[in-house]
């Protein structure tokens, strides 16, 4: 009896581990492909994409002074 109840501890032990195994591996994988992406960006950025999107913001900002500064004016009024 003793000797079933030893072995099966043996056993849950090794699936443990099994498992235990394959979550590491599937974790690395998504560790590399992760790490990829971060690769595949910067590579991107350094081509050229970051001043494009420099552009892009440098626009953005410029509508945003100018609604604000239409509607500082429109919003004045010079009537007593």
């Amino acid at each position: 009896m003793a000797a079933s109840s030893l072995l099966l501890l043996i056993d849950d032990i090794a699936t443990l581990l099994d498992d235990v195994a394959l979550m590491t591996k599937v974790a690395a994988r998504q560790g590399m492909s992760a790490a990829d992406d971060v690769n595949a960006r910067a590579s991107r950025a350094k081509q050229g994409e970051a001043g494009q999107r420099l552009h892009l913001i440098a626009k953005a900002a410029w509508r945003k002074v100018a609604n604000s500064t239409k509607s500082a004016l429109v919003g004045y009024s010079a009537s007593p």
